[in-house]
């Protein structure tokens, strides 16, 4: 999270608590950017399992 991000609820939060609907959605934006990268990152994971699987199967081929 940048320093723009974490400076961005100041405002409303000195406007007092009426502001509290405003500064909840700077986290949940933030939760789903996050929710995002995850989704991401598994799927290079997988795709990463199926690289290491190719490539093992091709040094069994070069073994035998």
């Amino acid at each position: 999270m940048g320093i723009a991000d974490m400076c961005r609820p100041a405002e409303p939060r000195r406007r007092g608590p009426e502001t509290s609907a405003e500064r909840r959605r700077t986290p949940e934006a933030r939760r789903e950017r996050v929710r995002t990268r995850i989704t991401q990152i598994t799927r290079l994971t997988e795709d990463l399992g199926v690289l290491d699987h190719r490539i093992d199967f091709y040094k069994a081929l070069e073994h035998q």
